[in-house]
Parts: structure tokens; C-alpha cells; sequence
């Protein structure tokens, strides 16, 4: 059975191979969710909801942990105003 990890290894090093075509494959089967070899506009915009989700929800998380870490700040307060 493949841990998140190694899946998470996997994909990175697959991103990191020479071959354009397999950087190409592994994109297309990033979006073509159903698995049948069309990429629909749903597709599309469910992954990047999906990862915008993901990154909002890490930077909330590591803005929570500094002011448990530093406390409050003027920077802080910035970050609330513009999020």
C-alpha cells in the first residue's frame, strides 16, 4: 500500500523527469479526475478550488502558529486586512 508520502515522492519525482511527455501525462491525469481521457471545464475548476482551498487553509495555518509563537504584531494585523 502507497503512504502519502510516497505517493507525495512519486509525484515530485515525476515532475522532475526529463522526459517533457511523462511532465505532460502526469499533468493531464492531475485534472482528468473520472479517468476517461477528456479534461472537462469542471475538472479544471474543481482542482483549483481545490488548490487554492489547500494553500489558504496553510497560510491561515502558519499565520495562527507565528502569532503563537511571536504574538501579535503590526504584520499581523496586515495580513488580517488584506485576507
Amino acid at each position: 500500500m502507497m503512504t502519502a508520502r510516497s505517493a507525495f515522492t512519486r509525484m515530485i519525482r515525476a515532475l522532475m523527469d526529463d522526459s517533457e511527455s511523462a511532465r505532460h501525462y502526469l499533468a493531464f491525469r492531475l485534472f482528468d479526475t473520472d479517468d476517461n481521457g477528456f479534461v472537462t471545464e469542471t475538472e479544471v475548476a474543481d482542482f483549483v478550488s481545490q488548490f487554492f482551498g489547500e494553500a489558504s487553509d496553510a497560510a491561515k495555518s502558519v499565520l495562527d502558529r507565528s502569532r503563537q509563537l511571536f504574538g501579535s504584531s503590526a504584520m499581523h494585523v496586515y495580513v488580517q486586512q488584506i485576507s
